[in-house]
């Protein structure tokens, strides 16, 4: 898509990886306090995710997506719907090279077909509201 701005763009993506990992950082930290507040060891175990656990991290991780997107077309001032969409684009291929290199995973593959599906409305549906915004 031609007209689109990279840095924008760039910075969209850096909020949205960069938030999603530091939500599962803080989710490990927070587990962590509350085993051990417990007086319960921490180990692999307490890490077992059930499905309620994985839509919560997905749902914050979609934020997330959808906040880069919204910022991508804040900065760029223009295209604000093919900026959000091209932070989504990105965003989903850093997804899957990094599910592709990392191996094995404990999350059911629907699960992750439906999250892969949600990642590129997710930072369109932020760069739609930001060009909403600038509208008004």
């Amino acid at each position: 898509m031609s007209g689109l701005r990279g840095w924008p763009i760039v910075v969209g993506i850096l909020i949205d990886i960069g938030g999603s990992i530091g939500a599962g950082i803080a989710y490990v930290i927070g587990a962590a306090v509350v085993q051990g507040a417990r007086g319960v060891a921490f180990d692999a175990e307490t890490l077992t995710l059930g499905i309620p656990q994985l839509a919560v991290i997905e749902m914050v991780g979609l934020l997330f997506t959808a906040t880069g997107g919204f910022v991508a077309a804040q900065m760029a001032k223009t295209r604000h719907l093919h900026h959000g969409m091209a932070v989504g684009v990105a965003s989903l291929c850093v997804g899957l090279l990094s599910e592709f290199a990392g191996g094995d995973s404990d999350v059911p593959a629907w699960f992750n077909a439906i999250a892969y599906v949600a990642v590129v409305p997710a930072a369109a549906f932020g760069g739609y509201l930001a060009g909403r915004g600038a509208r008004t």
